[in-house]
């Protein structure tokens, strides 16, 4: 019965997708008029399980899940020892009525 139900659109290899809140950042100096700031790189991703749902005939029973993602990312150059907004945003998830603020500090390792 399998082999009548199974079609060249049924996939056989998956990706695997990690679940919640990653940042990635990346900090490189650079020196301006004498002044020290530093050219930072950020990636923020947010990554939720949504639903379930069926692929291909029912009768086979595969079910895969429905993922929800939301990422942003940008390059920002910034002065040494003070506060910066990165980003606001308001993520389409369960978290309705939410808004995430991003703030940033680059300070040097003492």
């Amino acid at each position: 019965m399998i082999q009548q139900l199974t079609t060249p659109a049924i996939g056989t290899a998956f990706e695997t997708r990690n679940t919640g809140v990653t940042m990635e950042a990346l900090a490189q100096p650079v020196e301006i008029s004498g002044e020290e700031r530093w050219d930072v790189s950020l990636s923020f991703e947010k990554v939720e399980l949504l639903d379930q749902a069926f692929h291909g005939p029912k009768e086979l029973n595969i079910i895969m899940p429905v993922f929800g993602c939301y990422r942003c990312g940008g390059l920002q150059r910034v002065v040494t020892s003070r506060w910066h907004f990165v980003s606001a945003a308001a993520p389409a998830t369960r978290e309705e009525g939410r808004t995430w603020v991003a703030m940033m500090r680059v300070d040097r390792e003492r």
